[in-house]
């Protein structure tokens, strides 16, 4: 399911997605359900015509595997400004999974060994964007919608 809201200076996006699936194998081993369910949420909004702020939540959440694997909460966010007389350049900062969420982290029983490992992985990012609308470009308009 996915919803949309534009205003003036606000755009929302929010979508939920759920997933199942069913083995009928007889071994011992063979996990039988899982599902997984997943959320997202995004927007941005304007501020002083010229500067916006915008930002993205996931939250992803497995039920039903033999072992207990991570959900992290990733939250994305960025700030910018637009240039030109048709707002066709923009340039804005951007920092990706603030809290440090997105490494993974498992654990391993067999017996009487137990087997931690932890992928580790830059999820923390931070970047500067530039770009620029080329629909505008030599003076025509050309209408391109962002989403």
């Amino acid at each position: 399911m996915q919803s949309n809201l534009r205003l003036e200076k606000l755009r929302l996006n929010a979508s939920i997605m759920y997933s199942t699936s069913h083995n009928d194998a007889a071994a011992e081993l063979v996990v039988q359900n899982n599902s997984d369910l997943s959320m997202n949420l995004g927007g941005q909004v304007t501020v002083l015509k010229t500067y916006f702020a915008d930002f993205g939540v996931t939250k992803r959440v497995n039920y039903g595997y033999a072992l207990a694997t991570p959900s992290p909460l990733l939250i994305n966010m960025g700030l910018g400004k637009t240039f030109m007389k048709d707002k066709a350049l923009n340039v804005s900062i951007r920092g990706n999974d603030l809290l440090g969420q997105g490494n993974n982290i498992s654990r391993m029983v067999s017996g009487n060994t137990i087997i931690d490992s932890r992928n580790v992985q830059p999820t923390r990012v931070f970047s500067i964007n530039v770009g620029y609308n080329l629909s505008q470009f030599g003076g025509k308009n050309f209408r391109v919608d962002a989403d």
